[in-house]
């Protein structure tokens, strides 16, 4: 019997399995990278990768943003009724919509390889079309997969969800330890990993929610009523990653990769603060929005200030530390250091976003997620082609386009908030905790580094150890409210011990 989670235990679980998830999604590039190499052949895949994106992948967020609103008011409103009706028109609804995009996604994947591997070679291409096809049982599970997941996580039951995903990345990763000398083993991995978490999800889900139905289209038109504008929207999200990998597919052979590794990297961090999925529930029925919001958004500058600023300021030993194997170039290696000195810029954005953006959902904003996307989406190919073919910046001109996107998109998503919500969110709170931390971190790895020049893997690790020992005695001495339940927690530690 799986119980209905509260707030608290539900972000502690969600964001402990959902990190646990993203580390074993690290570990499967870390091998990939020792297997293959950053080169053609993982460049394909990550190509292949985006390509199923554009056609499969978002519209599982349709689930998240219009389901679980939907079935987390009928639930908590006691319209179980209601609540039936629905799961079972989202389910039939996943597979009438696998099925439609499969074929599309069948028909004219030739057209957009056109766009989106634009400066590869037909060889590369042809290696991108035979991942596609090995990616098949990924694209027929994943919005089935999807939607059920929206059922229990409309009810709170984050960490059975979570549990699933956990099984797929070990499956995965087990599959790419054991096979790994065939082209097809890397998106095979991908695709068993999905379908074994879509098998544990489905043998309770079908116990437990009502998954077949009377279907009416007018009903579902009802239902998701902004189907459509949220459907332009994530398209809009999607095309930033269009845009940066067909102009990353004209730099040289593994840049690609060497992109895509600190993303995984980055995206374990954010997994920290894994709030997507409780913000979409909760922020639906809580009454208290202001200060959840501003309780987030605090807990994400924790988080993200420290990792930020250790790793921007070690990043060649640590990328020199977590890549000493496997077949690199001296080139892989500078290029994954470019890449993840500058993602790890937008760690904090990354955390934060999602929150607003859910904000802005629920408060039926979207048209200012759309048209804010849309922008930035133009003006990132435009920056793209200025700063790689203008000023010949090469990837550090992608990603500092992308970073320059990504953070004018939160900051507008924050203050668009603040000003038209009437949402009184402490954003003096925010800035004042950005400026204040970040001192503090950027201080203290500073005067670590200059005490301890070496930079082996024992080292770095006394750094760290170091640098959070200090970072964890400045938040005990710092006057902010949210951080007393856990002052309040160290000091009865410390009264038990001393009787």
């Amino acid at each position: 019997m799986i119980k209905t989670e509260s707030l608290r235990k539900a972000f502690v679980v969600s964001s402990s399995l959902n990190l646990l998830n993203k580390i074993f999604s690290y570990l499967k590039i870390l091998v990939l990278v020792a297997v293959a190499g950053m080169g053609d052949m993982l460049d394909s895949y990550f190509i292949a990768l985006s390509v199923v994106a554009i056609y499969i992948v978002i519209f599982g967020d349709v689930f998240d943003s219009l389901g679980v609103p939907e079935l987390s008011r009928a639930w908590e409103n006691k319209r179980y009724d209601e609540f039936n009706k629905i799961t079972g028109h989202l389910f039939i609804l996943a597979i009438l919509l696998t099925i439609i995009l499969n074929f599309l996604l069948f028909f004219t994947y030739q057209y957009f390889l056109i766009f989106q591997a634009y400066g590869f070679s037909k060889e590369k291409k042809e290696i991108v079309v035979k991942m596609l096809v090995y990616l098949i049982p990924f694209t027929v599970c994943y919005l089935p997969y999807h939607a059920i997941g929206a059922f229990f996580r409309s009810q709170k039951y984050l960490s059975f969800f979570y549990f699933t995903q956990l099984i797929g990345s070990i499956v995965t990763l087990t599959y790419i330890l054991l096979f790994n000398q065939r082209l097809q083993d890397i998106p095979i991995s991908a695709s068993i990993g999905l379908i074994a978490g879509f098998i544990v999800m489905l043998s309770l889900g079908i116990k437990r929610y009502v998954l077949v139905c009377k279907f009416e289209f007018s009903y579902v038109s009802v239902l998701f009523k902004n189907f459509i504008p949220l459907l332009l929207i994530l398209g809009t999200l999607q095309l930033y990653n269009v845009v940066d990998r067909s102009f990353a597919s004209q730099l040289n052979s593994g840049a690609i990769s060497a992109m895509y590794y600190p993303m995984v990297l980055v995206s374990a961090f954010t997994a920290i603060i894994g709030v997507k999925d409780i913000i979409v529930s909760d922020l639906s029925t809580t009454q208290c929005i202001v200060k959840l919001v501003d309780n987030l958004v605090y807990f994400a500058i924790y988080i993200a200030i420290p990792i930020s600023v250790f790793i921007k300021i070690n990043v060649e030993p640590i990328v020199n530390i977590l890549l000493d194997f496997g077949k690199l170039t001296d080139q892989n290696k500078m290029d994954t250091v470019v890449a993840l000195s500058m993602y790890i810029i937008i760690l904090l954005p990354a955390m934060v976003s999602p929150i607003f953006y859910r904000l802005l959902q629920v408060y039926n904003k979207m048209h200012v997620i759309f048209i804010t996307s849309l922008a930035g989406v133009a003006l990132n190919a435009l920056m793209n082609y200025t700063f790689m073919h203008v000023f010949n910046m090469g990837m550090s001109g992608l990603l500092l386009a992308t970073n320059i996107n990504y953070i004018s998109f939160s900051l507008i998503m924050v203050f668009y908030t603040y000003q038209k919500l009437d949402l009184y969110l402490n954003i003096k709170g925010y800035i004042a905790r950005f400026f204040v931390l970040g001192t503090i971190c950027i201080i203290s790895v500073l005067v670590i580094n200059v005490l301890f020049s070496d930079s082996n893997i024992w080292i770095l690790s006394i750094k760290l150890i170091i640098f959070l020992l200090l970072y964890s005695l400045a938040l005990f001495l710092l006057p902010y409210k949210e951080l007393d339940y856990f002052k309040n927690k160290i000091k009865s530690i410390m009264k038990l011990k001393t009787i």
